[in-house]
């Protein structure tokens, strides 16, 4: 299959002597087989027993362009065959053999045809906070789920690992163009954490580990709800802090002050991720470095301050609940103040250089809106010096998102 995310799922067609059934599970008409190569959709065919038949010949034709061409001719002992079939429109018919191998009986063509199954995946949620609903006294708590191929009708219910309670589904269901909107009832879904779980009719799922939190104290009645902070992956903005020394690769200025490794070193970090699709999120955020570097040359301290400003597009993708990955590149400024101490006074000097680089990194979310982050950053310098510098920044940090 190309696409190790569809498979295919029969329609349900209802016959006198010959049914097609829909349901998941153990002797139903259909099994997903989950392989190296992916995902097979495994279709059952069965029907009714015949009095006294030795055996069974299946017939089956693809319809194209109106025109039927055959693709299976089998016998079977058994009253079903397992198949596993592209999109499409089928016929089939069945052929029963008595005890004397001799043909005694032939159904009808039974039409019907195999429908993309699509494989679900959630990569976000926001909650709304409980709220009131018209006169009635009771509060809900509205659930947004963002992600891809969420079918209308999909099956949809949230599980407590804490608790181990039954199955939440909400009361109400809204289909979105990337996800649902979900509304419960607030005593049946308490603050806690969840695995969502939606499960397509075909028989795909996928899941998802969210927080609900608690309502917002002193939220009006009838107050527009919000997105409450620290739902998982509907944060926009953040602030973040990180430890980030310089390893120097080349350049004229790190050779003059002959170190391989510069401990002193911070950054500080804003950004937002207006964009939200089901392939990741998009943003933009503004980058401050600042390190130090001190050497003696000629009997004389000389300190260097070498600071960067840049702006980054930023790429992030959910890998496993609240582990992100990050993606950087952008550009701005570098410049140098250094410091000369000689026997006729110390003498500054401050220049400025274009600057680009990317990187990349690991965010988690350890609780709630607080997380961690930690990778690294490729700096290019453009000096008309040769060579221009050039430094790897690795960063750890942490911040918080809003």
């Amino acid at each position: 299959m190309a696409d190790s995310k569809r498979v295919f799922l029969v329609l349900l067609v209802l016959i006198p002597v010959i049914s097609l059934f829909g349901e998941d599970g153990e002797g139903s008409s259909f099994r997903i087989e989950r392989t190296l190569e992916g995902e097979r959709f495994i279709q059952r065919l069965f029907w009714d027993e015949a009095a006294y038949a030795y055996r069974y010949e299946v017939s089956m034709e693809r319809e194209d362009a109106g025109t039927y061409t055959e693709t299976l001719r089998e016998f079977r002992e058994e009253n079903f065959i397992e198949l596993s079939l592209a999109p499409g429109s089928y016929r089939y018919r069945i052929q029963a053999y008595n005890i004397l191998n001799k043909p005694s009986g032939n159904s009808e063509w039974i039409y019907f045809t195999v429908f993309p199954a699509l494989q679900p995946e959630l990569y976000s949620f926001t909650q709304a906070p409980s709220r009131p609903s018209g006169e009635s006294p009771r509060d809900f708590t509205e659930i947004t789920l963002y992600g891809t191929n969420i079918e209308e009708g999909a099956d949809l219910y949230f599980l407590s690992p804490e608790t181990g309670a039954s199955p939440v589904r909400p009361l109400d269901y809204t289909p979105l163009e990337e996800g649902a909107r979900l509304v419960f009832d607030a005593e049946s879904l308490p603050p806690g954490r969840y695995r969502v779980y939606v499960r397509n009719a075909g028989g795909l799922e996928s899941s998802l580990d969210i927080t609900v939190a608690p309502p917002p104290s002193g939220t009006p009645d009838g107050a527009s709800p919000a997105a409450v902070p620290g739902a998982s992956g509907g944060r926009s903005f953040y602030v973040q802090a990180e430890y980030a020394p310089v390893i120097p690769l080349y350049g004229y200025l790190f050779n003059h002050f002959g170190q391989k490794f510069y401990p002193l070193g911070a950054s500080l970090r804003f950004g937002v991720f207006p964009f939200r699709k089901s392939w990741g999120n998009l943003g933009l955020e503004t980058a401050a470095h600042w390190t130090t570097q001190e050497t003696t040359f000629e009997g004389a301290g000389q300190t260097a301050h070498l600071g960067a400003l840049r702006l980054n597009g930023v790429y992030q993708r959910r890998l496993y609940g609240e582990l992100f990955l990050n993606l950087r590149v952008g550009g701005g400024i570098s410049f140098v103040y250094g410091i000369n101490e000689n026997p006729q006074g110390p003498r500054s000097i401050f220049t400025w250089m274009v600057s680009a680089g990317g990187g990349i990194s690991l965010k988690w979310f350890v609780y709630r809106s607080l997380y961690i982050e930690t990778g690294a950053e490729y700096i290019h310098v453009f000096s008309a010096d040769v060579p221009s510098p050039a430094y790897i920044l690795p960063v750890i940090g942490a911040g918080l998102a809003f």
